[in-house]
């Protein structure tokens, strides 16, 4: 794959692909009226979606596991690990302590 120039918001990108491939894709555009260049990036968009959303679906069902073992926030809320907090910036990383909020 190749990215070959730049737009403004637009790349030309040379992938090698079957002969047979590229035949169907022009022949189904052509057909249809449709340009190649758009029906190929939709399909990549709509490709990379998916797997996108099957990563997603793996992660899940990978961490649904360790749900049961999971802190309830309320818990959580009364540990010391909830007093620390870090924050970031571009230069450091500063550990502050912060104020348990008053339970009323």
């Amino acid at each position: 794959m190749q990215f070959l120039s730049q737009e403004i918001g637009k790349t030309t990108l040379a992938v090698k692909v079957d002969y047979k491939i590229a035949e169907k894709l022009r022949e189904f555009c052509r057909e249809r009226g449709i340009k190649g260049g758009f029906f190929a990036e939709k399909a990549l968009e709509e490709r990379l979606e998916r797997e996108e959303f099957k990563e997603d679906l793996q992660d899940q069902k990978t961490l649904r596991v360790l749900e049961k073992d999971a802190v309830p926030i309320k818990d959580y809320r009364k540990s010391d690990v909830y007093d620390i907090l870090l924050l970031t910036t571009a230069q450091k990383t500063s550990i502050i302590l912060a104020e348990k909020p008053s339970s009323q």
